[in-house]
């Protein structure tokens, strides 16, 4: 049994190494002689789309291939793309390099998402471990930054220490074993078969739309947060600083919290926090301690969601994780129409208008709850072997 510590390091090393250039932006932005919208293009839309072009083919590939292997190259491409990222003098090798970057980092994930949802405990346990690691590398990303600029190396120093961490976890994860997919004397699905079960299984993209829908209550409620207070004459870091720690709270209440609880009520439960302090925030002042507290209720409810989401979309298709994850990629795209979406909002209307409109992330969660309530717990394809021990 591979401990769930190495697996979730996946998650760590994502959003360690993506937070950096996020952190960043301004000073990449300035480094590379582009304004907003180029660090927009050049830190989230640019890679979006390289990493859409590459990376559902090697996920939907991998589930029959040697995924130890697999998720060891990926993590050697993490340590080497963002050197050629540090190494670009020009916006569009930054962008290039990043993009692939991300579609590395995405195929590690799925890889161990899927080993995850595999583990005794459960897919819901498993991937709330995950979500320490998350956790964990959200926090280091901005005192890694910190430390390189306190020391004179800028994002380009922050990345390329960085590349040091996915080197460790390859080291580590060559010397492990993930048990197969599909047991030697169970017949295989062709992945064209498996596809069109998948597409028909209403269930899978109700909860795939779920997960993708749970980006709403992570950076873009920073930015949002960050906007509305400032506006206000507040304090914008200090309210951005009081939902991270909710948010790692969250974080790491969420296994005990699976342990104890049916994850599915859990899912009703934090949305229904997350509408709450959601409401809570905007009803109130900026930078008045009940607005503070209703932003703490906001992060810690947040957090658990996606791995929840994300758990039951796995747990659709057992043995095929990797084309759980191909088939979620293309919904990535909701990453960059939504902030576009929301700052038109709250440009045209009010800032307070788009925070409100980051209700349909719970909303969504609920109706996928409800939607899937009746519906078989996997799908045709679903391996009773792999799920015995759910």
């Amino acid at each position: 049994m591979v401990p769930l510590n190495l697996l979730a390091l996946a998650a760590f090393v994502d959003e360690l190494q993506g937070g950096v250039p996020v952190v960043g932006a301004p000073e990449l932005g300035e480094g590379l002689g582009v304004g907003e919208f180029g660090v927009f293009a050049v830190v989230l839309a640019v890679p979006t789309a390289v990493s859409l072009l590459v990376e559902p083919a090697i996920l939907a590939w991998s589930d029959r291939a040697d995924r130890r292997r697999v998720l060891v190259f990926a993590y050697l491409a993490m340590a080497l793309l963002p050197l050629a990222a540090v190494a670009a003098p020009t916006a569009a090798g930054v962008a290039l390099a990043i993009g692939l970057w991300g579609a590395a980092t995405g195929v590690a994930s799925g890889i161990a998402q899927g080993a995850i949802a595999q583990h005794p405990d459960g897919a819901s346990v498993g991937l709330a471990r995950w979500l320490r690691g998350a956790v964990l590398g959200d926090l280091a990303a901005p005192v890694l930054l910190a430390a390189a600029a306190a020391a004179g190396f800028g994002w380009r120093g922050a990345m390329a220490a960085a590349a040091l961490v996915p080197l460790v976890a390859a080291l580590a994860t060559a010397r492990i074993r993930l048990p197969p997919l599909v047991d030697e004397d169970e017949e295989d699905v062709p992945l064209r078969e498996a596809v069109a079960t998948a597409l028909r299984d209403a269930a899978l993209l109700a909860w795939s739309v779920a997960a993708a829908g749970c980006t709403l209550l992570d950076e873009t409620l920073v930015v949002l947060v960050a906007l509305r207070e400032h506006a206000a004459g507040a304090v914008g870091a200090a309210a951005v600083a009081v939902l991270l720690a909710a948010s790692a709270v969250g974080g790491f209440a969420a296994e005990p919290l699976v342990r104890r609880f049916p994850p599915r009520s859990l899912l009703v439960g934090m949305s229904v926090g997350s509408v709450v302090g959601l409401v809570g925030f905007v009803l109130t002042p900026a930078g008045s301690a009940s607005g503070v507290a209703a932003l703490a209720l906001l992060g810690a409810a947040a957090a658990p969601l996606y791995p929840l989401v994300q758990a039951e979309a796995l747990a659709r298709l057992p043995t095929r994780p990797g084309l759980v994850h191909a088939l979620q990629t293309p919904l990535a795209w909701i990453d960059v129409a939504a902030p576009l979406g929301l700052g038109a909002l709250a440009a045209g209307v009010s800032v307070d208008a788009a925070v409100g409109a980051l209700l349909l992330q719970p909303v969504v969660v609920v109706l996928a709850v409800v939607w899937t309530r009746r519906r078989p717990q996997r799908s045709s394809l679903g391996s009773p072997a792999a799920n015995a021990s759910r």
